[in-house]
């Protein structure tokens, strides 16, 4: 029997089923647009002025053009093979791509930017990296991330993956909560009592009065902004470090867990799922959240909402807590200080700088447990990940006395492998599994291209395809450093450039670190015996009413007296730090000098 679609009275069922097909059908239309588009093989046989597709050796879309209208026998002194075609490309999408030197009179790799003076424009291209292309269709934007947003439908959810996680197995942050699928183990743990004994503590909790007046009239001046809030947030985590509570108040903890609840917001549509699962089992979702909070964080999202949200209840917990007293020392939970660094939070999160930015996602699945449940990992700043890294360098080094040449070596092997590791994860869910000399691995792209047309297929991991190995050689450099960085503004600070055969004869030190600085002498702080009388020669000869001197200009006249061997340049920031330094010493210096010849006679009189 049909649906009358026309009656105000249709069953939920049908409701549900229509709305599902409309979905399914996004779903399909969203999938199709991101699935990535081939085309056919374009060969000399395919007409002139047909849509085509530049594609990298990877399957990336390089750039989109037609089949230029005329064949010549040659283009631009490059012979027009039977392999190759002349192409007019009217856009670019990956303006660092290398055209191959076979394919340019010049013999060099050039990026495909350097070309496009203006659209259209035509250039030679290889057969094999061309594919038909349907003009109705736009170009398509290929993602293999997994990420999902804390507003997005369950249905949505990637495949379960597992993404490695960058925590140590050695660190520990003390953390005791354990994440287990097994929720009658997850019970079993040590109950939490802190949430009882904060319920308690806050019924005793007595209110200073004077706190509470100025508490009263702080935030009156703190009104809604209407314009853009910038993209640019502050971390949650230090943001609620900011205030700093002296450890033995009783509040402490109370006020902490407070401020904790009032920025992060479960996630409404995980809760439920979760909550439904320890149903099941006969557990509270409140209850879970006391005994083992971290098994819940792992199975739901947190969002920080909107300011216009945030804002009150930020304002409501520090209005509430900042007045109370300590039982003990009947001082209230904010002193002056912490009082100006609580309008600084609340400051901060009325701007707008501490709510999620709508539409960027901050979760990743990273699979399910027995029960179902989707686990989380978050993305989002917090402590853990800005320390995490640096730990993994501390211990990568070992001992703390490497060379320059070492430490740089290492750092830049060190990245490299971080980079494979957690940007593979990262976007495309699945861990890196190869090793990590990728020039090998760009070599057999290379030459895996070359002959593609003999090849039934690619070798495993390369060709086109969403997981292939993308051949950095095949892309123009990026002018970004990482290490030691070149010295800017040579001229300015009277700085000679680099020279080799000038280290070669003078036998200067450290010619390492001066290549890699790009100047003459290399460029370090004050450290050796010479450099310190010069500087306090200098300071002397500088002072003028005891005023600092000027940096830059003393930056200039050092660079005059530097030889690469017991003095080297020297940036304004070195003089001005080390200036500091050379103040403490002076004064020491004269108040040694200044009881010189008491100290004489008293020495005299103890013989």
């Amino acid at each position: 029997m049909g649906v009358d679609w026309s009656s105000n009275d249709i069953a939920e069922s049908h409701l549900q089923a229509a709305g599902l097909d409309a979905f399914a059908c996004l779903v399909i239309d969203a999938t199709l647009c991101n699935h990535s588009r081939g085309g056919d093989a374009v060969t000399i046989a395919t007409p002139h002025g047909t849509p085509i597709s530049l594609h990298s050796c990877d399957g990336q879309v390089v750039a989109d053009g037609i089949i230029a209208l005329d064949r010549p026998k040659q283009f631009k002194s490059v012979n027009v093979t039977i392999t190759r075609t002349v192409i007019t490309i009217s856009k670019i999408h990956i303006p660092s791509y290398l055209v191959g030197a076979s394919l340019l009179a010049s013999k060099t790799p050039e990026p495909i930017s350097s070309f496009a003076t203006s659209l259209p424009f035509n250039m030679l291209e290889s057969f094999h990296h061309l594919r038909t292309r349907n003009p109705a269709l736009t170009n398509p934007i290929v993602s293999n991330s997994d990420v999902v947003g804390s507003g997005e439908l369950e249905s949505n959810l990637p495949p379960p993956v597992f993404i490695p996680s960058e925590r140590d197995p050695s660190d520990n942050d003390g953390d005791t909560m354990v994440d287990s699928d097994n929720l009658v183990s997850c019970m079993k743990e040590p109950y939490n009592m802190v949430l009882e004994v904060e319920d308690q503590a806050l019924d005793r909790a007595v209110t200073d009065p004077d706190s509470q007046e100025r508490w009263s009239s702080a935030f009156e001046w703190l009104r809604m902004p209407t314009s853009v809030r910038s993209r640019v947030l502050a971390d949650p985590w230090h943001i609620m470090n900011l205030i700093k509570i002296p450890a033995t108040h009783g509040l402490r903890s109370v006020f902490s867990h407070a401020l904790r609840d009032a920025i992060f917001l479960i996630d409404a549509s995980d809760r439920k799922v979760v909550e439904d699962v320890l149903a099941t089992h006969g557990i509270a979702f409140d209850d879970m959240l006391r005994r083992n909070l971290g098994w819940v964080l792992h199975r739901v999202r947190r969002i920080i909402p909107p300011a216009e949200v945030l804002y009150p209840q930020v304002k409501g917990v520090l209005e509430m807590f900042g007045p109370l007293l300590n039982a003990a020392t009947q001082k209230p939970l904010f002193n002056a200080a912490a009082e100006g660094k609580a309008l600084h939070v609340l400051e901060a999160v009325h701007c707008g700088w501490v709510s999620d930015v709508p539409g960027v996602a901050l979760y990743y699945a990273t699979g399910k447990d027995k029960d179902g449940l989707v686990k989380y990992r978050c993305v989002r700043g917090t402590n853990k990940n800005e320390g995490g890294f640096h730990q993994k360098a501390i211990r990568w080094f070992g001992p703390f006395q490497a060379s320059i040449e070492l430490t740089v070596s290492i750092m830049r092997d060190m990245v490299l492998k971080h980079n494979l590791m957690v940007g593979t994860a990262n976007q495309t869910g699945k861990p890196y599994r190869s090793h990590f000399d990728i020039w090998i691995k760009n070599k057999i792209s290379a030459l895996g291209d070359e002959v593609c047309g003999l090849l039934v297929s690619p070798p495993a991991g390369y060709g086109v395809g969403s997981n292939s190995w993308v051949n950095g050689n095949n892309y123009a450099r990026s002018e970004e450093y990482f290490g030691i960085l070149p010295v800017m503004e040579l001229d300015w600070y009277e700085m000679v450039p680099y020279v080799v055969e000038h280290s070669t004869d003078q036998k200067t030190r450290h010619d390492h670190l001066a290549r890699l600085q790009g100047t003459l002498v290399a460029v370090l702080p004050v450290c050796t015996e010479t450099e310190r009388s010069l500087f306090s020669l200098m300071c002397h000869a500088q002072a003028v009413d005891g005023k600092e001197p000027d940096w830059v200009e003393f930056a200039r006249l050092w660079s005059r007296h530097a030889d690469g061997r017991t003095i080297f340049y020297k940036l304004p920031e070195h003089l001005s730090v080390y200036y500091k330094t050379w103040l403490e010493r002076h004064n020491e210096s004269n108040s040694v000098s200044d009881i010189a010849q008491d100290f004489k006679h008293i020495k005299s009189l103890l013989q």
